[in-house]
């Protein structure tokens, strides 16, 4: 469905194809104000509440099985709890009471909730609008053969703060629909006051027929006519683009600032002929339409319907043809049991070849999504009550505090960028060739979000050899000029929830999409760097060729075997997280570190460019930031060389434990184990200590942190005592 979907996941029963209880809620795509899920008091089963600007909904069901008290006192203490945490005018709750108000709502008896629901209604003082607006008209009605209302009652309610008499409310209740279940349609309209959300700021993503260069297994040389239509087309263009990188152009600008335009006007011309020749070619793919259903297709909509026209016709026979029409529709609701039954299995079928198709680290994440998935009962997008604009224009504020800068040491040189001398630019050729650059593009991984340029590996890899030879001599301008595209540090940020509230801020990672060629460029600095770069203390785990995460537990476990072995006791492990680490780095501790090692300044240069002046904006589904802001620290998250300038940030912390000095037996172990993918930051240490000098490691530890600028997050940090001090 297209519809926005919130859920409060049922339980499963052994043994049985359906699960029991769980309540969802459905919003039509044309609602254009913003429901916001709330988190669900005590984990019930029985409640979905939710928020729309300063409506209160709670969806509800509360089944026979649970005692009568019980249902009304988790509605009153849920109550309770929303209305001090949030802020609300209104409430509205709707649902199946499972409670039977005989004459008070013109059903024909009533049940043991009778008393407790007419209680419950006048302390919170709302107004039950089937009295007002459906008086007497059953909301669940059990059909049989001969009767359509053999068993009729009324349990499913609509609540509100408003008055029954309140101009513009209505409501209804549609018999005359089956829709698979025994409970009726139940129409209510509410009239509001919602304010109208921002406008929004999007971002339109270009898409191409990119699959038209992949192999198709109909025909499968297909792609390479395709591919070489491309590759046709775009060689003139590359050859008079070339024409355009004359060093004596630049060298002819008279001041920097036109230098610097010119490398934008270059970098922007060969992105647009890029585009040119995959429109000529491929042509652009237009995104599916929200409608677009690929559940529910024709024929089931077919059967559908066909199972409703009949359910009419059984409602409204006469008593003769009953029988007849009874029949048909139970062989038209067969029907579309059937058909979904194996829609389900067949898209099963599906999905479960394409992960057994796909590489393992894929499948088992695929697998990790959809079981988070189902133990969370919302959406892991970050919201706003006023909408996706002020979705997006929240977080970029509550990032632009992360990244201010807060926490540096003002006692830090600040390392200045240092530029050509000469107009000439740099005398220090690059340091890497054609081959190197084209290596890089084979190193692009594929089915990646492109950044600000629109260009994907996708689209490279199939000239690489044409294409290589012009980023090489593009980049060579940038390296003598020390010049940096401006779309280059250009950085569209998309938060990736973690853990913790959906809708704090600080429980989303900001992941960077830059674009390909900055990639590509960075990949081929980092070659050159890495042999040039600090030497990493050998502790450092993370982020490091033949260090994987089994490695590092490894490498812990046998420290605390040997310390076992010589102490004769297990030592105390403090194990500490670095709060928002790449986001919080000093940029400058890093620059001398590397300046003091004497690396070549044009590299230097280049890094400090690609840093130094990186403009961030929030992209949260196709919305971007209203503002974007100059992050006064880190590093980019998802950068190619972030990672190891983060370990040369962070290289210190393990020298400076080291010289502890309350003990000369202390064993140091910094364990930063990445995720598979290695994309992530995952900045967690380790020290082992012993009673005598834990606290002083703490010490020097916080102290190391406020020299370098950064913090210690003690709600991921923990200390694990050994089993003599346990006791």
């Amino acid at each position: 469905t297209t519809w926005t979907q919130i859920h409060n996941f049922g339980i499963g029963v052994d043994r049985a194809r359906r699960g029991q209880l769980g309540i969802s809620l459905l919003i039509n795509p044309s609602f254009q104000y913003t429901v916001l899920p709330l988190p669900i008091y005590q984990e019930s089963k029985y409640i979905l509440p939710c928020q729309c600007q300063n409506y209160l909904i709670i969806c509800t069901y509360l089944p026979p099985a649970i005692a009568d008290q019980t249902c009304f006192d988790l509605l009153t203490d849920a109550l309770e709890y929303y209305a001090q945490h949030y802020d609300f005018d209104h409430i509205l709750l709707c649902g199946d009471f499972n409670t039977r108000l005989g004459d008070f709502v013109g059903d024909k008896r009533q049940n043991s909730r009778y008393q407790l629901f007419l209680d419950f209604i006048q302390g919170h003082c709302l107004t039950l609008h089937n009295i007002e607006h459906a008086f007497g008209i059953p909301t669940y009605v059990k059909s049989t053969e001969a009767s359509p209302i053999d068993k009729s009652s009324i349990i499913d309610f609509f609540l509100s703060t408003h008055p029954s008499d309140m101009e513009g409310i209505s409501m209804s209740i549609n018999t005359n629909v089956y829709l698979g279940s025994d409970h009726k349609m139940v129409y209510f309209e509410l009239p509001h006051d919602f304010n109208l959300p921002p406008s929004p700021n999007n971002h339109p993503r270009l898409l191409w027929n990119l699959n038209k260069f992949q192999q198709s297994s109909d025909n499968p040389s297909r792609h390479l006519d395709t591919i070489r239509q491309y590759r046709n087309h775009i060689t003139p263009l590359l050859h008079d683009f070339s024409q355009l990188m004359d060093p004596s152009i630049l060298c002819s600008k008279p001041d920097y600032d036109h230098q610097q335009a010119y490398i934008n006007y270059l970098n922007t011309t060969l992105i647009e002929l890029v585009h040119s020749s995959l429109d000529a070619t491929i042509q652009r793919h237009v995104p599916r339409p929200k409608n677009w259903k690929w559940f529910y297709t024709q024929s089931l909509a077919d059967a559908c319907r066909q199972r409703e026209r009949l359910y009419k016709k059984w409602k409204n026979a006469n008593q003769f043809n009953k029988i007849l029409f009874w029949k048909q529709f139970q062989e038209a609701a067969e029907n579309v049991r059937s058909q979904i039954d194996k829609s389900k299995r067949f898209y099963f079928r599906q999905f479960c070849d394409k992960l057994s198709t796909s590489e393992f680290s894929k499948a088992s994440n695929k697998l990790k999504h959809i079981k988070r998935n189902k133990a969370r009962p919302i959406s892991n997008v970050f919201q706003h009550i006023d909408g996706p604009q002020a979705a997006v224009d929240s977080i970029t504020v509550s990032w632009q505090d992360t990244y201010d800068g807060k926490y540096l040491n003002p006692a830090v040189e600040q390392i200045p960028v240092e530029y050509p001398s000469s107009a000439s630019g740099f005398d220090t050729s690059i340091r890497f060739d054609v081959e190197d650059v084209a290596y890089a593009i084979k190193c692009l991984p594929t089915n990646k979000a492109p950044g600000f340029d629109h260009i994907k590996s996708e689209m490279l890899k199939p000239i690489t050899d044409l294409i290589a030879p012009i980023l090489h001599q593009f980049f060579s301008l940038c390296w003598r000029f020390a010049t940096i595209p401006t779309d280059y540090n250009h950085a569209q940020v998309i938060p990736i929830y973690k853990k913790g509230p959906i809708n704090d801020p600080k429980n989303h990672r900001p992941i960077s999409l830059i674009c390909s060629f900055r990639k590509i460029y960075e990949i081929c600095i980092y070659n050159v760097l890495q042999p040039r770069s600090v030497t990493l203390d050998p502790v450092q785990g993370g982020f490091r060729n033949q260090r994987s995460t089994l490695d590092q537990a490894l490498c812990l476990q046998e420290l605390i075997l040997r310390y076992k072995q010589k102490h004769k006791e297990f030592p105390t492990l403090l194990f500490l997280d670095i709060k928002s680490a790449y986001d919080t780095t000093d940029r400058n501790i890093i620059w001398k570190a590397l300046r003091d090692i004497n690396i070549d300044t044009p590299l230097l240069t280049t890094m400090q460019l690609l840093f130094n002046h990186v403009q961030i904006e929030v992209l949260l589904n196709g919305h971007v930031s209203s503002s974007p802001f100059n992050p006064t620290t880190g590093v980019l998250q998802g950068s190619t060389l972030s990672p190891h300038l983060y370990s040369i940030y962070i290289n210190s912390l393990a020298q400076a434990l080291r010289n502890e000095p309350t003990s000369t037996r202390s064993i140091y172990s910094q364990v930063r184990a990445p995720p598979s993918e290695m994309t992530h930051p995952h900045d967690d240490v380790v020290i082992l200590g012993n009673a005598r000098n834990t606290q002083a490691l703490l010490d020097m530890a916080e102290q190391h942190s406020i020299s370098l600028g950064y913090r210690w997050n003690p709600l991921k940090s923990a200390i694990i005592l050994p089993p003599h001090l346990q006791s």
